[in-house]
């Protein structure tokens, strides 16, 4: 079985466009359980750099490569590493309040085709000078 990431940059999987695997992943979540695709209320994935080939609206974007129904809205949720837990968080609380009852949450993160704070990093000068912690990963110790 291929390991989903290899700090080397030559796993098994590395040369795999992100939505394309997310989209295969999808498609067997749907396969398999059995559940109506048109009862699903929304597909939100999570990513820490929504950028180049997981870029733009992710989520909406593997609707249509997972080939589920075109009515199926998409969000996508970035909150660093964080980001694909947020995404049940936000389907539990739409269930809880009544607000549909089948969700798909994902994450796709590519370690090895997107480049770690993305392709185009830009911070705040004024911003950096005050508070560099501001652009660290989270989980980072407070000194």
């Amino acid at each position: 079985m291929p390991l989903p990431f290899d700090f080397a940059h030559k796993g098994a999987l590395a040369g795999v466009r992100p939505d394309t695997l997310a989209a295969k992943i999808i498609r067997g979540l749907v396969r398999n359980s059995g559940v109506n695709p048109t009862r699903i209320e929304d597909l939100l994935c999570g990513c820490a750099f929504p950028e180049g080939e997981q870029g733009l609206n992710m989520a909406r974007m593997l609707v249509f490569l997972s080939r589920l129904p075109d009515c199926i809205p998409g969000a996508t949720v970035n909150r660093w590493c964080g980001s694909s837990m947020q995404t049940l968080h936000m389907a539990a609380g739409s269930i809880a309040m009544g607000a549909g009852e089948v969700f798909i949450c994902a994450g796709v993160e590519s370690m090895s085709r997107i480049p770690m704070m993305g392709y185009n990093p830009l911070p705040n000068a004024k911003l950096y000078k005050e508070n560099a912690r501001i652009y660290m990963s989270m989980g980072k110790p407070q000194k």
